[in-house]
């Protein structure tokens, strides 16, 4: 219980029924987790949480794939897949670490935590590939009925073109660098 946050000492005694949502979710991963589990798949994770729970497990999730990246020497183990409804990695293929797989419609969320992305509409793969590849393409996330990350947007106004930053980090280079330019 502690590597999601919850002191067992706090909540040993506590009803499920008195725990909140997030409080929840983050007892059943508890669970989860003791069981070592190499792949995580999870739908929608954030949903009906209110900002500060939301932040507060994803960051959780993050930390669960990072942990397996130091546990190995490679270096490369447990690639986070965060997919806007969809997409998978194995653990082969993320180096034999963790592989956390989960479904979002918040695009801005997705382009903070996911490396690559596979984008889907009415069951159908639409693309697949890096994060700021797909999230920045203003008419492919459309087709999805899907907004671009607020980073792109704004990038977008601004008069970028092509591939846009899709993370509030990225937006500030990029800002910068078009600074220097100027």
């Amino acid at each position: 219980m502690r590597t999601t946050g919850l002191d067992p000492e706090l909540f040993r005694d506590r009803s499920p029924h008195g725990l909140s949502m997030g409080e929840r979710r983050r007892v059943a991963l508890a669970g989860i987790l003791a069981l070592e589990p190499r792949v995580l798949i999870l739908d929608e994770p954030g949903a009906g949480l209110d900002p500060d729970g939301r932040v507060r497990l994803m960051g959780l999730l993050a930390r669960w794939v990072g942990a397996a990246r130091a546990d190995t020497a490679a270096g490369d183990a447990g690639m986070l897949e965060y997919s806007p409804v969809g997409g998978a990695r194995t653990s082969a293929e993320c180096g034999g670490g963790r592989t956390l797989v989960f479904t979002s419609h918040d695009m801005d969320e997705v382009a903070e935590l996911a490396q690559r992305v596979v984008l889907m509409a009415g069951g159908a793969i639409l693309a697949e590939g890096p994060a700021d590849r797909i999230l920045g393409d203003e008419q492919l996330l459309s087709r999805a009925g899907l907004r671009p990350p607020l980073a792109a947007r704004v990038a977008g106004r601004l008069g970028a073109s092509g591939s846009r930053p899709v993370t509030a980090g990225a937006l500030a280079d990029w800002l910068r660098a078009r600074e220097r330019v100027a």
